[in-house]
């Protein structure tokens, strides 16, 4: 399985002035810095739970369709654009939505075969089913959870602070910060 980004967040779910408030950052000369900073927090956060913070559009690539459900890989799962598959001439077909359900509430989110329907049967090559979704909490930073939020800015402060990384004995002062994630990571069974 094969997982992609298509289409990146428009926005991070935190800005620049909300860091600078946070970590009491002065300089204004900065503010390029902490974007980046941001945007790879940002990045680490997704990682680290299997969740698309902002939304954003994912495509994620299977040798085969399943026996019976496709699990996708990012949640929170707003829409799937498309499914699509390579059949045994190897040209692409897209898969009728009315032969799939979204199951969004379950964590990892699923696409499901629709009562009296079946996957079709894709050609026996590499990638050949293309599964395109719609995931994050929202378009705007406030959709985000404020403790994963919270998590991004004390990030960004750490690494502004110490941009060399974090001296020994350091890490246990984000013990608390870091446990802010726990509840978001997704458990792949």
């Amino acid at each position: 399985m094969t997982l992609r980004i298509i289409t990146p967040p428009a926005v991070e779910p935190v800005t620049v002035a909300e860091v600078t408030t946070w970590a009491r950052i002065d300089n204004q000369a900065s503010d390029s810095i902490l974007s980046m900073l941001i945007t790879a927090a940002r990045r680490l956060a997704e990682r680290r739970t299997g969740r698309a913070l902002i939304t954003q559009t994912w495509e994620q690539v299977l040798d085969a369709f399943p026996i019976d459900a496709l699990r996708l890989g990012m949640m929170p799962i707003q829409s799937v654009t498309s499914l699509q598959y390579y059949d045994s001439s190897y040209a692409l077909q897209t898969v009728d939505s009315q032969n799939y359900v979204l199951d969004a509430n379950t964590q990892p989110g699923w696409l499901l075969l629709a009562l009296n329907a079946a996957w079709p049967t894709a050609g026996d090559v590499a990638n050949s089913v293309i599964a395109r979704f719609v995931a994050g909490y929202g378009a705007s930073g406030s959709d985000v959870p404020s403790d994963i939020r919270m998590w991004i800015s004390s990030q960004v402060a750490a690494a502004y602070d110490n941009p060399y990384g974090l001296m020994d004995g350091k890490a246990a002062d984000l013990q608390f910060i870091d446990a802010a994630l726990d509840s978001y990571r997704v458990n792949w069974l």
